[in-house]
């Protein structure tokens, strides 16, 4: 386990769990349509907040799948855990800071999007970003995410954007 540190926002410490990807603990979960990994990724001692890494192939409506990803931060409270789900990579950059962590946590949202077509093999998935005009920077990540599915025998390509967002389609290839 890392004892390495980034200061996110607001003064919270996040402890990064992943060293290598020995440290990976994928959590798969399937129910009727829906498949999902969750994958914890680190904690904050100070606030006592545990985050994971929240990856999910969805069922949207006719007949598609979209895949998502999200880092999920989990406190809990007398009343049970809250989850808090970030999206904005400016969100998770603030308390994420250290690249190295990012790195990791990216190697382990594209475990989990390759553990979920191991077991699972939609012949059509979408995906989307969350927020609208990210620079080319940003987008990085979701075509390195992308390239998991293309080494799982998925064709993929990007459409036009949509409202500023990028989309990405991926057909199961027929061999």
């Amino acid at each position: 386990m890392l004892t390495e540190m980034g200061s996110g926002k607001g003064g919270h410490v996040f402890i990064c769990a992943l060293e290598n990807d020995a440290d990976l603990e994928l959590d798969y979960m399937s129910r009727d349509a829906e498949h999902l990994v969750l994958a914890p990724i680190g904690y904050d001692d100070a606030s006592g907040a545990r985050y994971s890494a929240f990856t999910a192939f969805s069922p949207t409506g006719g007949g598609l799948v979209e895949h998502v990803f999200a880092i999920h931060k989990i406190t809990g409270s007398p009343a049970g855990d809250v989850i808090e789900t970030l999206w904005n990579g400016l969100e998770t950059k603030a308390l994420i800071p250290t690249p190295r962590h990012r790195s990791l946590i990216l190697a382990t949202f594209c475990a989990s999007a390759a553990l979920i077509l191991e077991r699972h093999k939609p012949t059509f998935v979408v995906h989307a970003t969350h927020d609208a005009h990210l620079p080319d920077s940003a987008l990085d990540k979701h075509w390195h995410i992308m390239g998991v599915f293309e080494d799982a025998g998925y064709e993929v390509r990007t459409p036009d954007e949509y409202n500023g967002r990028r989309l990405w389609h991926a057909t199961l290839r027929s061999f």
